[in-house]
């Protein structure tokens, strides 16, 4: 598949006050983070991803994407 220079950025920012402050990108599903199912799906189909977040920039820099 070809990715055609594409960029995506993830939105992990927000308040999250629907889900009682928790931060949606890091809620674990099936033993997964759902930034990371996001990552995972994603990534085959794009140049680069990167994430942009408001709080816990060193868990996702763990990750290896770029975080703004």
């Amino acid at each position: 598949m070809t990715t055609n220079g594409i960029t995506v950025v993830i939105l992990a920012g927000g308040l999250s006050t629907r889900m009682g402050g928790e931060d949606k990108g890091l809620l674990q599903i099936n033993h997964k983070t759902l930034y990371r199912y996001v990552d995972d799906r994603l990534a085959p189909q794009v140049a680069s991803l990167m994430i942009n977040g408001n709080r816990h920039e060193i868990i996702y820099r763990q990750s290896g994407l770029r975080v703004w």
